[in-house]
Parts: structure tokens; C-alpha cells; sequence
């Protein structure tokens, strides 16, 4: 969805699921933004704060084999809403 101006919105939401997202001024959804139906929706004006250790070692973990496959036993840490 783009604004009077011809850029994207800052909020994107597919009505057909009712899930919504923030993107960047390129269109690329933004990590973390996606919120489900019925949740409350993240501020998209609101610019990314920086990610904590546990979100760093969390998203540097390798879940999958070269093929696309999970790994088994794969230790995903688990952060709090605080990060």
C-alpha cells in the first residue's frame, strides 16, 4: 500500500489474513513488526531499537541443514519481552 505521494506506508496489513507488519521505505519488511489478527499493532513510526545479546545469539542460531531441513536438538534461546 502506498501513500499520496507514491511510498509505501509505513503499516502493511493483508486483509484477506488480517495479519500486519511495518516495512521500510523500500518496502522490505521490517524484522519483529509482524503482528496476527486481533493483536495490538507494533508503532511502525517508532525506529528499531537495537537488539539485546540473547536476540542476537537467538537469531544467529542455525535451525536448518543445507537442504532446508530442521535440525534436531537445534538449542533456540528463548528471550523475554524485554529482550
Amino acid at each position: 500500500q502506498c501513500d499520496e505521494h507514491g511510498h509505501y506506508k509505513p503499516q502493511q496489513c493483508l486483509g484477506s489474513t488480517g495479519y500486519c507488519w511495518c516495512v521500510d521505505n523500500r518496502g522490505q519488511e521490517r524484522p519483529g513488526t509482524r503482528t496476527a489478527p486481533g493483536t495490538p499493532h507494533v508503532d511502525c513510526d517508532k525506529p528499531d531499537r537495537p537488539k539485546t545479546h540473547c536476540e542476537r545469539h537467538r537469531d544467529s542460531v542455525q535451525t536448518t541443514n543445507p537442504d532446508g531441513h530442521p535440525l534436531l536438538g537445534a538449542y533456540v534461546p528463548q528471550c523475554d519481552e524485554h529482550g
